[in-house]
């Protein structure tokens, strides 16, 4: 099982409904030029990529379909795992990169850092506390 993660710099949307609009044109048309260019997205996908390189032959990557920047969207296809830091650090760069990012189906704009979506808590990966249970990305030392 996988999921599809989308990100991008602009346009900043508070209402779920209206990413969904812009998403629902990007689906059927592939037309991607209501979402502003942002080198930042080719910054995280470079991050991401070096953090957890595509190893299709041995199937322990976290990647379904992979990665693909436009340089106006980031997708993300990402296998569901328990394991998988990748589901945590995307947040961490997503809000250090100031990128909106959503979920193919039902966006949450957790939009930059300053906002979020209304009744949805922002909780922080458990861990054990350890250096190595933190993203790398994280500004704490």
């Amino acid at each position: 099982m996988s999921m599809t993660l989308i990100l991008w710099k602009a346009p900043v949307l508070d209402d779920p409904d209206e990413a969904q609009a812009l998403l629902e044109t990007w689906y059927e048309t592939g037309d991607d030029s209501a979402f502003e260019p942002s080198d930042d997205l080719a910054a995280v996908h470079d991050l991401l990529l070096q953090t957890y390189p595509m190893y299709r032959e041995k199937g322990a990557d976290p990647w379904a379909d992979g990665a693909d920047n436009t340089g106006r969207l980031l997708v993300l296809s990402i296998r569901w795992c328990a394991k998988c830091r990748i589901l945590a650090d995307i947040p961490v760069l997503a809000k250090k990169y100031e990128l909106v990012l959503s979920t193919r189906r039902v966006p949450t704009c957790s939009c930059r850092a300053t906002r979020s979506s209304p009744g949805r808590s922002r909780r922080r990966p458990r861990g054990n506390g350890s250096r190595a249970s933190r993203s790398p990305w994280s500004s704490s030392a």
